[in-house]
Protein backbone atom coordinates (compact mmCIF):
# COMPACT_ATOMS: atom_id res chain seq x y z
CA UNK A 1 0.00 0.00 0.00
CA UNK A 2 1.39 3.52 -0.99
CA UNK A 3 2.12 6.17 2.13
CA UNK A 4 0.44 8.05 3.65
CA UNK A 5 2.22 11.42 1.17
CA UNK A 6 1.08 9.25 -1.98
CA UNK A 7 -1.77 11.36 -3.20
CA UNK A 8 -2.72 8.26 -6.06
CA UNK A 9 -3.78 5.09 -4.17
CA UNK A 10 -4.23 3.84 -7.45
CA UNK A 11 -1.99 5.00 -10.26
CA UNK A 12 -3.54 2.63 -12.39
CA UNK A 13 -6.40 4.02 -12.45
CA UNK A 14 -5.26 7.63 -13.29
CA UNK A 15 -2.87 5.96 -15.92
CA UNK A 16 -6.34 4.01 -17.18
CA UNK A 17 -8.25 7.73 -17.87
CA UNK A 18 -4.91 8.93 -19.14
CA UNK A 19 -4.70 6.16 -21.85
CA UNK A 20 -8.53 6.10 -22.32
CA UNK A 21 -9.01 2.42 -21.45
CA UNK A 22 -12.25 2.12 -20.72
CA UNK A 23 -12.77 -1.50 -20.75
CA UNK A 24 -10.27 -1.83 -17.74
CA UNK A 25 -11.83 1.42 -16.02
CA UNK A 26 -15.49 -0.22 -16.53
CA UNK A 27 -14.46 -3.94 -15.23
CA UNK A 28 -13.03 -2.02 -12.44
CA UNK A 29 -16.39 0.09 -11.44
CA UNK A 30 -18.11 -3.43 -11.46
CA UNK A 31 -16.23 -4.99 -9.12
CA UNK A 32 -16.27 -2.50 -6.78
CA UNK A 33 -20.05 -2.49 -6.94
CA UNK A 34 -20.01 -6.28 -6.52
CA UNK A 35 -17.52 -6.16 -3.74
CA UNK A 36 -18.76 -3.18 -2.04
CA UNK A 37 -22.45 -4.90 -1.70
CA UNK A 38 -20.34 -8.37 -0.45
CA UNK A 39 -18.58 -6.79 2.34
CA UNK A 40 -20.98 -4.29 3.26
CA UNK A 41 -19.35 -1.12 1.90
CA UNK A 42 -22.12 0.86 0.36
CA UNK A 43 -19.64 3.75 -0.46
CA UNK A 44 -17.76 1.66 -2.43
CA UNK A 45 -20.58 0.20 -4.24
CA UNK A 46 -21.94 4.09 -5.16
CA UNK A 47 -18.40 4.66 -6.79
CA UNK A 48 -18.24 1.30 -8.56
CA UNK A 49 -21.65 2.10 -9.87
CA UNK A 50 -20.37 5.58 -11.13
CA UNK A 51 -17.19 4.41 -11.99
CA UNK A 52 -18.92 2.02 -14.20
CA UNK A 53 -21.23 4.04 -15.96
CA UNK A 54 -18.47 6.69 -16.27
CA UNK A 55 -16.42 4.31 -18.24
CA UNK A 56 -19.63 2.91 -20.31
CA UNK A 57 -20.19 6.59 -21.62
CA UNK A 58 -16.07 7.32 -21.98
CA UNK A 59 -16.42 10.61 -19.59
CA UNK A 60 -13.40 10.97 -19.11
CA UNK A 61 -14.09 14.02 -16.71
CA UNK A 62 -16.41 12.08 -14.87
CA UNK A 63 -13.70 9.44 -14.49
CA UNK A 64 -11.87 11.28 -12.84
CA UNK A 65 -13.96 13.08 -10.27
CA UNK A 66 -14.79 9.22 -9.44
CA UNK A 67 -11.43 7.95 -9.21
CA UNK A 68 -10.39 11.03 -6.77
CA UNK A 69 -13.73 9.72 -4.46
CA UNK A 70 -12.98 6.73 -4.40
CA UNK A 71 -9.23 7.47 -3.21
CA UNK A 72 -10.71 10.03 -0.77
CA UNK A 73 -12.66 7.07 0.31
CA UNK A 74 -9.74 4.50 1.10
CA UNK A 75 -7.41 7.13 2.65
CA UNK A 76 -10.29 8.04 4.86
CA UNK A 77 -11.38 4.47 5.95
CA UNK A 78 -8.26 1.82 5.17
CA UNK A 79 -5.66 4.37 6.58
Amino acid sequence: FPSHDNPVLFPSHDKGIKDRNFENLERVGHQLKGNGVTFGFEEISKIGFKMEDAAKLKDLDRLQVVVNDLNVWIKKNLN
